[in-house]
């Protein structure tokens, strides 16, 4: 949990500064065209919420505990869904609308579930589905970073290769590098039993970058 703390912590602060440097830099990608300009939109907007999510755990598993903690990090985890809805929005940009409605459909069904889960285990109801499906559900907040982030890094890099055009090649491969560096490092944090503090550190402000 402290270890959790800390490296949101870290990646709170990562997500703020590269949130300043959007904004130094909004009126001069603004120019590019309207597809920049709504880019940038979901990128502000997933990095604004990002970095309240990742506030909410670092001071939850840090300082809170029982049932605050609890109510702390269900409202942390509603803060992570508009973050990834916003790069669902942000990945859709120029793709095709219906599929992009039916992506946004299927996670905030997923979202709502995780977040009922959370809420029903806070008043102390019972809910046995299973072990697979229990687990599942109280495991929403990571995998549906994964399910989001990694397909993305993979659109990414298909892009990055597809394109002739040098400065959409070279930010698509900057996105994919990124988000996989992320993705190991939210894995690393919570699936290893001892992680490496530098290891979680170095992925994160990488991939920030």
């Amino acid at each position: 949990m402290r270890f959790v703390g800390i490296t949101a912590g870290i990646d709170a602060v990562l997500a703020i500064l590269a949130l300043i440097i959007l904004i130094s830099r909004k009126s001069k990608l603004e120019k590019e065209g309207s597809t920049v300009e709504k880019t940038l939109r979901y990128f502000m907007n997933y990095l604004t919420f990002s970095f309240i999510f990742l506030a909410l755990i670092s001071v939850s598993m840090l300082y809170l505990t029982g049932k605050i903690q609890a109510v702390v990090v269900i409202f942390a985890d509603l803060a992570l869904w508009l973050a990834l809805i916003n790069f669902i929005l942000l990945v859709f940009v120029e793709r095709p609308q219906t599929i992009k409605h039916q992506v946004i459909i299927i996670f905030m069904i997923l979202a709502a579930l995780g977040s009922l889960h959370q809420i029903l285990a806070f008043f102390g109801i019972p809910v046995d589905l299973g072990k697979v499906t229990n687990y599942i559900l109280s495991q929403m907040a990571p995998l549906l970073m994964y399910i989001v982030w990694i397909p993305s890094a993979i659109l990414f890099f298909v892009i990055s290769a597809r394109s002739l055009n040098p400065v959409t090649k070279f930010r698509s491969l900057m996105f994919a590098v990124g988000l996989i560096l992320i993705t190991y490092s939210w894995a690393s944090r919570l699936l290893q039993t001892n992680p490496s503090l530098l290891m979680v550190s170095l992925a994160s402000v990488t991939g920030f970058a």
